[in-house]
């Protein structure tokens, strides 16, 4: 509702419109729900499937998106699945009951307070989140490399105490 109309048709001069821009802009893709979901496809599982194959969760918090029974379950599952969720406040309404707990400890955005730097606070948001990912991700690595290299060592020390037994029971033989 904070992005078309009752008819479909995309609010001129809309909040969504100006984050989906600094989104693209700044090299992050995003889904949402902008053309609707196609006749036929079970939109829980659309939803669903599109939160849990996301990085972040980007809650844009007005009082149309407070009323929405159906945001409240998407805020519920991004929780369950261990989102990054961004509170993006666009007025001052309360959040609803449902999701009060899930965002009263989050930092929020406040684009109300100052618009501009409520977008250079989201980006900012996003760079540190994927860079803490990275380093996530080069850690793993890193660890996985080090358990490597012990496998590789246990292996061959393995393989030199065989062919020390080999050695031995050749020599037994002999004996």
């Amino acid at each position: 509702k904070d992005y078309v109309d009752n008819d479909g048709n995309i609010i001129e001069g809309n909040i969504i419109s100006r984050i989906k821009e600094v989104l693209t802009s700044n090299g992050y893709t995003f889904w949402f729900d902008e053309k609707g979901i196609y006749s036929g496809d079970e939109f829980v599982g659309v939803i669903t499937e599109a939160i849990q194959n996301s990085e972040v969760f980007l809650y844009v918090s007005s009082v149309n998106s407070n009323n929405s029974d159906w945001t409240n379950h998407e805020i519920a599952v991004a929780k369950l699945l261990k989102k990054k969720t961004i509170p993006f406040k666009l007025d001052n309404t309360v959040y609803n009951t449902s999701i009060l707990m899930y965002l009263a400890p989050l930092d929020t955005i406040d684009y109300q307070k100052n618009p501009t730097k409520a977008f250079d606070a989201l980006v900012a948001s996003l760079k540190n989140h994927y860079a803490k990912l990275e380093e996530l991700k080069r850690r793993k690595q890193e660890e996985e490399r080090r358990r490597q290299k012990k496998q590789e060592e246990a292996e061959a020390k393995l393989k030199l105490e065989e062919a020390k037994n080999k050695r031995l029971a050749a020599i037994d033989n002999e004996i």
